[in-house]
């Protein structure tokens, strides 16, 4: 975040922006993900501040009135004008802000960051598989090493189940087999099913992240479509690597 793009913040929450720079600012906070975070990160850090010195003020404020009436009983007691704790306010939330931005520049962002998966399902009413029972359990309590054996027994007999070979990849990339759960990821991302590639380019892009291939991370998240699910969330990722 540069010093431009802070006075930016400022002027438009100051409301000094022309009506088109405004609609212009507003419009660029609906579509730019990374411009949007940085103007809610300064606004917060700002209010906070603010907020903080203003209870400093009055209290300020309070003291010297009674200082002051204690030591004159015949003048009225003067009120110092204190407008600069709101501008301190402002410049130590650009100082940190800076800091900040320096901060995120140099960090990369984390695979547990995005890794959220939804609980595995493959039980239906009346079935009582107890396979199936006991590959959900594990999955949806994180045991991942639990689930390999379970995942090779299944996919077995349905070696194209799209379900199963996309959760065992999942597990794969819990357990570091990455180079085993990139195969799987590949084999879906070539298939017809348009969800399930959907799914395969994002976790493979979770998985280069984890690895910290980030050149590779950043070629796959590119290639996850508009209309795709992760479209905001490849984003924001891509615009933080």
């Amino acid at each position: 975040m540069n010093e431009q793009l802070i006075e930016l913040f400022e002027s438009y929450l100051q409301q000094e922006l022309a009506l088109e720079a405004a609609k212009d600012f507003e419009n660029r906070l609906q579509t730019d993900v990374t411009f949007k975070s940085d103007f809610e990160l300064y606004k917060s850090i700002q209010d906070s501040l603010i907020y903080r010195f203003n209870a400093q003020e009055k209290n300020l404020r309070d003291t010297l009135r009674k200082i002051q009436a204690k030591t004159s009983n015949t003048k009225e007691p003067k009120v110092f004008s204190l407008n600069n704790f709101r501008k301190i306010a402002v410049a130590a939330s650009v100082v940190l802000l800076v800091a900040l931005s320096v901060y995120r520049f140099n960090s990369k962002p984390s695979f547990n960051d995005f890794a959220q998966y939804d609980d595995l399902s493959l039980v239906v009413r009346g079935d009582d598989d107890t396979q199936k029972k006991m590959l959900e359990k594990y999955f949806n309590d994180k045991q991942f090493a639990k689930t390999l054996p379970l995942f090779e027994d299944l996919l077995r007999d349905n070696p194209n189940d799209n379900k199963l070979l996309l959760y065992k990849a999942l597990a794969l990339v819990e357990t570091n087999n990455t180079d085993s759960a990139f195969l799987i990821f590949d084999k879906l991302i070539v298939g017809k099913n348009k969800l399930y590639k959907s799914n395969a380019l994002w976790y493979k892009s979770l998985a280069y992240l984890k690895v910290k291939n980030y050149d590779a991370c950043k070629e796959t998240l590119s290639k996850i479509s508009s209309d795709s699910d992760y479209s905001v969330e490849a984003k924001k990722l891509l615009s933080s690597l």
